[in-house]
């Protein structure tokens, strides 16, 4: 009976196959490395949340004190502390950096271990990795504590990221039903956890874990392995060779290799001329290494010239369009670059072509181009091209291929993990060709089938072969270093060709160049002189391979560059008569070796005519050589130089060759056509070269000088150009608006690139004028006289673990401090994670010869707006100390944030009419005789949560006398006043935690209100550095709230008591209305009252009054006594009164109450008269 093809029968099969992959591809790209950092049993007590700008990062785990706390992975560790005393901080922490991209914290330690690296607080982000310690997984880290919080836990975070800081939503790691409210600033992890196995589970779940393909833990083989025994199972079939090739997959993906997969590489687009077109390219990291957004860029291919003309002002610079737009891009991951290409403005075709390179080395990563035809013809097309996917034809045929619908399974396989490697493909293709013996072909049973054998054409796989490649190698007219190559092949049966591309020189030989690739397009450095040859193949999906096509060429190629031609000044200096024949060239050894010129010589040659200039002397490694037309300063201020007399350089240009000993060409560059840079317009600019590495030949190695260097002056004026110095960074930061490309319009960037800058005497920005930082920009200090000056705007952008650096250039031996930054009245300085070092130096103000300071930042009515920077390594004169500080102002507005001051004489002055908002900041180790703060006759409009550490006074020095309006001072706030009214209607809060002195026999006067809030754990704390006069009330109001008052009483002599009276007391009170609760009175001036009390109404509860040691009396009538009243009324609710003579004294006219009173309220009382404790006697009739 004749056999009908059973279609339903395949479909569901190739379901089977892509499922089956799907689901073992896919679990096998979940990143489970984390062990649990316990070893006993331990639950989760709270988990990440937001709300309303409240933020928990991580979970956290219950663990009692001393629990031993283990690394969750292998990496380097470091630990720290930061802020341990306080109930909101991380106390002492560990933190792990791991090589898959992952961090962990691990905060609220009772300790850390001893074999971990530690870092004090304001080094924990000066560090380096290579500091750390290497630690493994189930190493212990610390035990469990409570620094920092309220109670013992494990605090726990997992970041990402360059440094390892993006935040994670850490529910993510639970795979939870619910999740707290998200917040868009955090990463998400999508639906893969990093447990290794089951996490902690929350003390309380609302709604149940639902289950999911990533919940599921499979035996751990390798997806080869997997999808080997699979077939091998299902077909019978045996393949070592396969075994074998799987094996070597899973050892070269261990090696650290970068590699990127170009997935639409080749674009074309319709524009119209000098249109702006947005470009997206997307690429697959196939290699071993992740890829940090600021380690991987897209730049331009060769030709650098052709492919500079679509340059777009959002480019990163004229070579380099874009960085990765994702922070990190892991193995089998894939990212974008996404930019901007301006389109040149005449009709007919382009390409524009780049390629993705490592920052810095600039290597090619992968071997692909990047290629975007473009056509520009004026207007766009009228008809759109779809995509393919819709350009697809739903083919229902029941005699379509078995062999098309796998391979459309492989394709959704692959968009739907995002990785696969290419063998599947292979597999794929040996488990088709077994396929027509398993659905009806011989063998596999000795039973009569019961089908007939299909349609053979149905079966057969693709056997023919690709084209051979037509192959074209081009030499760049500019330089003869690269071979740019294109190829291309057809095959009408497959959709994909692929090519391997090899090389060789001469007779070697062959090596790979590129495999496996789909780019038609590719530039190669070569090294070496004679016969070049490239050859390609191609094959396509299935493995049909075509022969080689092969192309050879004869090229000079480029020279060993030992030493190189480095700058040229062409030009000369200036246009003034003679300046524009001061010429030279510069060379460099950019090697490790000393390298004699001795017979060594260098040519200027023109098409007709020329000179050659004998060399000798020793170029040091890293060092330079300069050959010079006039015997100037140029010349003079180098050790290794040659003067020539009459060599020109033509402004045409010339063909500069150098050679050594033997007659050998090391370098050239032939710019007779034109010099290639270098500038004669406003300024004489001189060419540089960009590297050292770069054909002397090429356009784009050179470029015009944009800045000038130190002391690099001739007869002349002023050299554009850097003799003797590096071409790219020492940029000497003198006159910016003359020497740079600068003015009032534009931004004048301090980049990365060029750093470090060296700044000299009155460095000036002017008004309108705005200078900008880069983060990791270091500025040198030139000597004692380097300052900036601020008319304008100076904006630092640093980041956490990326500081701007402000220093010495003299920072190893700590001589030469830099001067200062000095900000205008119209001047604005602004700037975040700065570090300020050895500055400070002596400086005369106001055209004052005797007026003399110390300062790093001097505020003369600008804005300062400084955050999370530091202030280290000040220059102290001892001679003018009374003005030294590492910030000073005088008007204006200064705002800090965050900021450490430590070891100098004084950190922070602040004169009259200056707004102040201060938080977070940190006075360290200052020991001179002053206060590390002194504030003005104004309060700052905000000051709390500032520390002092081990200073010799821990407290702020505050001018003022009055206060006029209401004004609170905050926790962490430590004011010394001298004296100090608070006027009538006018109110005084102090908030828990803060610390309120009084100068020597000062005086708060309360003439209106004073509130004192503060707690059982955080106290405020009226007293004195040495002794205080004391606090009074007249016609005022009083609430005071767990208050220590000590200290008080001390007056030069009784005239200046405020009330009438025979002895002093600490607090007076007269026709007021005061209430102390939770409070202790003690240690008032001897002999004498702690409180007296005239008119009004009194209320203690819950009080101490009186001292802690007994009175050695000098005469027996001398008295120490609690509380003195009259004509006032005064109630009393578990007082108690120690170390006195009377607790209580009254006269006249008063009213007395008390509660919860007996005879432990009185400690240690005395009165050798009549023994009692009360005066009247008769008060407590029981006692």
């Amino acid at each position: 009976m004749p056999h009908q093809t059973n279609f339903p029968t395949k479909i569901s099969i190739f379901l089977f196959f892509s499922l089956w992959i799907v689901g073992h591809v896919y679990t096998e790209v979940t990143p489970k490395f984390l062990a649990i950092p316990f070893k006993s049993d331990t639950n989760l007590l709270q988990g990440w949340y937001y709300d309303h700008g409240k933020v928990h990062n991580g979970v956290d785990y219950s663990c009692e004190l001393g629990d031993p706390i283990y690394a969750a992975a292998d990496g380097i560790a470091m630990s720290c502390s930061r802020k341990p005393n306080s109930t909101y901080a991380f106390g002492k922490f560990v933190f792990i950096k791991h090589d898959n991209g992952y961090a962990t914290l691990y905060a609220h330690l009772n300790e850390t271990s001893e074999k971990i690296k530690f870092y004090i607080e304001d080094e924990r982000t000066n560090t380096r990795y290579d500091e750390w310690t290497v630690i493994k997984k189930g190493d212990y880290i610390g035990e469990c504590g409570m620094t920092g919080t309220t109670n013992s836990h494990l605090h726990f975070e997992v970041t990402k990221g360059k440094y390892a800081v993006d935040k994670l939503d850490a529910y993510d790691l639970y795979k939870k039903a619910i999740f707290y409210p998200g917040n868009s600033k955090y990463s998400k992890l999508g639906d893969n956890y990093l447990w290794e196995s089951d996490p902690p589970e929350i003390l309380k779940i609302d709604d149940p874990v639902p289950e999911s393909i990533d919940q599921i833990v499979l035996e751990e083989k390798s997806w080869w392995q997997k999808t080997k025994d699979f077939f091998g199972n299902l077909f019978g079939r045996e393949d070592t060779k396969q075994d074998v090739e799987g094996e070597k997959i899973g050892e070269e993906k261990d090696q650290l290799v970068y590699g990127a997969k170009i997935i639409n590489g080749n674009q074309r687009v319709h524009a119209i001329p000098g249109e702006e077109i947005e470009i997206k390219i997307d690429v697959e990291n196939n290699g071993s290494v992740g890829w940090y957004q600021e380690g991987v860029s897209l730049n331009i291919a060769e030709p650098v010239e052709h492919n500079k003309q679509f340059k777009h002002n959002s480019w990163l610079t004229g070579l380099r369009p874009t960085l990765l737009d994702q922070s990190y891009v892991g193995n089998d991951e894939k990212g974008t670059f996404s930019f901007f290409i301006t389109i040149p403005d005449d009709v007919g075709e382009y390409a524009f072509q780049a390629l993705v390179v490592k920052t810095g080395s600039w290597d090619q990563i992968g071997g692909e181009i990047i290629t975007v035809d473009i056509v520009v013809d004026g207007s766009m097309p009228d008809d759109i091209i779809l995509d393919e996917e819709e350009n697809e034809v739903e083919n229902s045929k029941d005699d379509e291929g078995f062999v098309d619908k796998i391979k459309e399974g492989i394709e959704e396989v692959k968009e739907a993990t995002h990785k696969i490697v290419d063998n599947v493909v292979d597999t794929v293709v040996d488990v088709v060709k077994v396929v027509p013996t398993y659905f009806g072909g011989e063998g596999g049973s000795n039973a009569a089938p019961v089908v007939e054998e299909p349609n053979i054409e149905e079966m057969v796989a693709d056997i023919i072969s690709p084209t051979e490649p037509i192959l074209n190698i081009v030499v760049s007219t500019s330089t003869t270093s690269s071979l740019y190559m294109s190829w291309q092949s057809t095959d009408d049966e497959s959709e994909i060709i692929y090519y391997d591309v090899e090389y060789k020189i001469g007779e070697g030989e062959w090596s790979h160049i590129l495999d496996h690739v789909t780019t038609t397009r590719y530039v190669h450095d070569v090294i070496d002189q004679g016969s070049h040859a490239v050859r390609v193949r191609a094959f396509d999906e299935v493995g049909n391979v075509s022969e080689w096509g092969v192309s050879e060429i004869n090229i000079l190629t480029d020279l060993s560059r030992d030493v190189v031609i480095n700058e040229v000044a062409w030009m000369g200096i200036s246009g003034d008569e003679g300046c524009d024949y001061d010429e030279w060239v510069e060379l460099y050894n950019p090697g490790d070796v000393d390298i004699s010129l001795d017979g060594w010589s260098f040519e200027i040659s023109y098409e007709d005519y020329g000179y050659t200039v004998a060399l000798d002397g020793i170029i040091e490694a890293g060092d330079y050589y300069v050959i010079g037309k006039y015997e100037d300063v140029i010349l003079d201020r180098l050790s290794e130089s040659v003067f020539v007399e009459g060599a020109d350089l033509e402004d045409h240009g010339a063909k500069l060759t150098l050679w050594d000993d033997e007659s050998n060409k090391i370098d050239e560059t032939d710019q007779r056509s034109g010099w290639f840079a270098g500038s004669v317009e406003e300024k004489y600019r001189t060419m540089e070269r960009i590297g050292a590495e770069m054909p002397g030949n090429n356009l784009a190695s050179w470029k015009t000088n944009e800045s000038i260097r130190h002391d690099v002056e001739s007869y002349c004026g002023q050299v554009y150009g850097s003799p003797g110095q590096d071409n790219d960074h020492y940029w000497y930061l003198s006159n910016m608006v003359d020497n740079y490309v600068f003015n009032a319009s534009s931004t004048f960037v301090l980049s990365r690139e060029h750093s470090p800058y060296v700044f000299g005497r009155d460095t000036y920005v002017p008004e309108n004028y705005i200078v900008d930082i880069e983060p990791g920009v270091t500025l040198l200090g030139l000597d004692e006289n380097s300052s900036f000056i601020i008319d304008g705007v100076l904006r630092g952008h640093g980041e956490e673990g990326d500081h701007i650096i402000f220093t010495s250039i003299d920072e190893e031996t700590g001589e030469n401090y830099w001067q200062n930054i000095i900000i205008k009245n119209s001047g604005v300085f602004e700037s975040s994670f700065v570090d300020f070092f050895y500055g400070g130096n002596t400086h005369r103000y106001d055209s004052c010869e005797t007026c003399s300071a110390s300062q790093v930042v001097r505020n003369e009515g600008g804005r300062v707006n400084l955050s999370s920077s530091s202030f280290a390594h000040m220059f102290m004169d001892n001679e003018i100390k009374k003005n030294d500080t590492y910030m000073w102002s005088s008007g204006g507005e200064v705002i800090l944030l965050n900021n450490n001051f430590t070891h100098g004489y004084r950190g922070l002055v602040v004169e009259s009419d200056t707004q102040v908002n201060a938080s977070g900041l940190m006075f360290s180790h200052f020991v001179s005789s002053s206060y590390p703060v002194e504030l003005g006759d104004l309060l700052p409009d905000t000051w709390k949560d500032n520390v002092f550490v081990s200073n010799t006074y821990n407290m702020t020095r505050v001018s003022m006398t009055e206060l006029d309006e209401d004004y609170i001072i905050e926790r962490g706030s430590h004011f010394l006043f001298t004296n100090l009214d608070i006027t009538v209607s006018t109110t005084l809060t102090v908030n828990s935690g803060a610390q309120v002195y009084l100068d020597s026999y000062g005086m708060l006067n309360v003439y209106g209100n004073l509130h004192v809030d503060g707690t059982s754990d955080s106290p405020v704390h009226i007293t004195s550095p040495g002794s205080f006069g004391g606090i009074y009330f007249e016609n005022a109001t009083g609430n005071l709230s767990h208050v220590h008052v000590s200290r008080g009483g001390s007056f030069r002599n009784r005239s200046a008591f405020p009330m009438q009276s025979m002895s002093s007391a600490m607090v007076w009170s007269r026709n007021s209305n005061i209430s102390f609760d939770s409070c202790s009175l003690k240690e008032s001036r001897r002999p004498g009252d702690t409180i007296r009390i005239e008119g009004g109404e009194t209320v203690l509860k819950d009080c101490v009054l009186g001292w802690e040691n007994p009175y050695d009396k000098v005469y027996l009538t001398w008295e120490d006594n609690g509380i003195w009243t009259k004509y006032s009324t005064l109630h009393l609710n578990n007082v108690t009164f120690k170390h006195m003579n009377y607790a209580v004294q009254m006269y006249k006219d008063y009213e007395f109450s008390y509660e919860n009173m007996d005879q432990s309220n009185f400690e240690n009382m005395f009165y050798s008269l009549n023994a009692k404790r009360w005066f009247p006697s008769n008060l407590f009739s029981s006692l």
